[in-house]
């Protein structure tokens, strides 16, 4: 079949294009040889070298490749490159998870990929059903994973049978699955330990410890409280379990900031001063700043605070609220390198990375004797 070119575009381009639609179309099957150099040539009527540049151009876009000595072959489409990564999150709108999405695309877009976002809310069915809706649309997947009572999720589990090339990020489903898998998250343990040794260190010794009701068994926030309870021991503080403060689990989209808030009456009432709160995550303390404040409590002056993540909020006017930072972003960036690393190389770098963190000292954990004034 000879085939008609135009003069307006290079000639290697168009045949291409031809050919990919060829393949794309169904006439030549997966993994059937497609006709030698020499065929396509006399086809086409133009040089060895043009059909060579528009092979290679189908070869870069994986929809053929050649074996030596045997020819050129179509590429069957379950291997193509796709030039997307699935994304699953907890919530894209949650303040902690945007700055990781933004780090994500960001590394991607730069390396000519595209995410597909989707968020799980939590809910282990629904992220089995989002990765099985994209396994044969996507390269490989960026999970923040459902948590499951310390097992892998059936998502991830499924990921697995697949040898999809995927990466945790920000939170493991367990630690005793931790060695089978590639993964970046920040260091909890010693953000925990950093800010219970500030609050310590700021003349506090009465340091509550405010989580979520279930929220203790999941590994980033078991690491929080271990690093709390190690600072504790390091100066000769007892630990008391009375100071451990569950909040109710109602307002997870917002960090549990309507939580934090509804706890405030709680801790107002507990007369052992001086007091100081350390809550797993900045939402739900900021909520708990302004249950105080409706109440006359002064932070820092009668009541420090300190969170836990530095979201954008976190070092605004008014709030300026004391926490540990996540590198979110960066970790969304690495995450990403190790992914395309993987697609690239067809298998599991072995990569297993945990962050720094870093403490951010504000207003609402003044040195007891520098505090003056509230906070505004």
């Amino acid at each position: 079949m000879k085939e008609k070119l135009l003069a307006i575009e290079p000639k290697y381009k168009q045949i291409k294009d031809i050919l990919a639609q060829n393949i794309l179309e169904g006439r030549y099957a997966e993994g059937e040889k497609i006709p030698s150099e020499n065929e396509l040539a006399e086809q086409f009527k133009v040089s060895r070298h043009t059909i060579i540049k528009a092979l290679n151009e189908l070869i870069n876009e994986e929809l053929i490749c050649r074996r030596q000595g045997m020819g050129s072959f179509v590429v069957p489409a379950k291997a193509r490159r796709k030039n997307r990564i699935g994304v699953l999150v907890y919530h894209s709108d949650n303040p902690y998870y945007s700055k990781i999405i933004r780090g994500i695309e960001d590394y991607a877009k730069r390396h000519g990929f595209y995410i597909v976002l989707c968020n799980s809310e939590g809910d282990i069915l629904k992220e089995e059903s989002y990765i099985k809706g994209l396994l044969s649309d996507v390269d490989g997947f960026l999970i923040s994973p459902s948590y499951m009572q310390g097992e892998l999720s059936p998502g991830v589990r499924l990921l697995m049978q697949e040898e999809m090339p995927f990466v945790i990020v920000s939170r493991l489903p367990s630690h005793k699955v931790a060695g089978s898998i590639d993964y970046v998250i920040p260091d909890d343990y010693e953000g925990g330990y950093k800010v219970t040794k500030h609050l310590i260190d700021s003349g506090y010794r009465e340091i509550l410890f405010m989580t979520v009701a279930g929220l203790h068994r999941q590994p980033e926030i078991q690491d929080r409280f271990l690093g709390y309870k190690k600072a504790l021991s390091d100066e000769g503080i007892p630990f008391d379990e009375r100071f451990i403060l569950e909040a109710a689990d109602t307002d997870p989209l917002h960090g549990y900031e309507k939580d934090g808030y509804q706890m405030a009456g709680r801790i107002a009432s507990i007369t052992e001063r001086p007091l100081a709160v350390f809550s797993v995550g900045d939402s739900m303390a900021i909520g708990l700043m302004r249950g105080l404040r409706e109440k006359g409590i002064k932070v820092p002056q009668d009541i420090a605070i300190c969170g836990f993540d530095d979201i954008d909020l976190a070092g605004q006017w008014g709030i300026e609220l004391t926490t540990v930072r996540h590198p979110s972003a960066e970790m969304g960036e690495k995450a990403a390198e190790i992914l395309l690393n993987s697609i690239e190389k067809g298998k599991s770098g072995g990569q297993q990375i945990i962050l720094p963190v870093e403490l951010k000292v504000r207003k609402t954990s003044l040195i007891m004797q520098a505090a003056q004034a509230p906070v505004a």
